[in-house]
């Protein structure tokens, strides 16, 4: 039996950031942001907009003008300060954003703080995997710490 928690945490993504603002919370008050490791990291994951190919040279003209639209300063700074995540242009001022977002574009900067997300480091199947031992554990209290370990590198060295 494991002991009773004494504190928690937990690791969300930039999606969370909408029901934060939509709470009326502020970064640094009611909840923090914190960035991985002694160096302080950051976890490269990403959305992605998708252009499929057009033959019609209208759609391909409206593609481009999005795509222009879409990188413009004005609209990644908003965009970003909304949804919680950085902007994909290193080259803007982004001090009208929250201390979290200041954060993530600081180690962004650096490329020794850029840390690749795990999916980007398994596969599909060991991600789920591992994310099925996690999940088990945390909802059984009567699990050990000893029997996640060791689940956990049996399902690293199964789907390896």
């Amino acid at each position: 039996m494991r002991p009773q928690w004494s504190a928690g945490f937990q690791v969300m993504g930039d999606w969370a950031k909408g029901e934060f603002l939509a709470a009326g919370q502020t970064p640094g008050k009611e909840y923090g942001c914190a960035v991985v490791g002694a160096a302080g990291g950051y976890v490269m994951g990403g959305d992605v907009f998708v252009f499929p190919k057009q033959k019609d040279p209208n759609a391909t003209a409206a593609q481009a003008k999005l795509e222009s639209l879409m990188l413009t300063p004005e609209v990644q700074v908003a965009f970003n300060a909304k949804k919680g995540s950085v902007p994909v242009r290193m080259d803007l001022d982004v001090s009208s954003m929250d201390e979290c977002a200041q954060k993530g574009v600081a180690a962004l900067k650096d490329p020794k703080r850029q840390i690749p997300s795990q999916t980007y480091l398994i596969s599909p199947d060991e991600n789920g995997a591992l994310n099925d031992v996690i999940t088990q554990y945390l909802n059984t209290p009567s699990e050990s710490a000893d029997d996640f370990v060791a689940k956990f590198a049996a399902a690293v060295k199964s789907s390896g």
